[in-house]
């Protein structure tokens, strides 16, 4: 094997990680321009719980939680298209309190 070569698994490996590089950086922004005016306060933390690829597609979950306690799930589906990921679709769930 030539020293410029990469094996195959690296090669994809490194792709994996690049999109979901990418996929959490849309997440971010996503989070970040959802939040909705009509709320006691605007200071939400999120996180990435998961995301899943299969080919060209991916599903991620994002949790919120904000300054009043108040939690939710965003699921959101992905596509790439001409190598650019783009959010297809997203749906969302209140965590009501008990």
């Amino acid at each position: 094997m030539l020293a410029s070569q990469t094996r195959p698994e690296t090669s994809t490996n490194s792709a994996i990680r690049a999109d979901i590089s990418i996929i959490e950086y849309l997440l971010a922004q996503s989070a970040g321009a959802s939040a909705p005016s009509n709320q006691p306060c605007q200071d939400r933390n999120h996180h990435v719980s998961s995301i899943d690829l299969v080919g060209d597609a991916a599903a991620a979950l994002v949790e919120f939680t904000d300054c009043t306690g108040s939690s939710f799930t965003d699921l959101y589906v992905l596509q790439k298209h001409d190598q650019t990921w783009m959010i297809e679709s997203k749906a969302w769930d209140s965590h009501a309190f008990s």
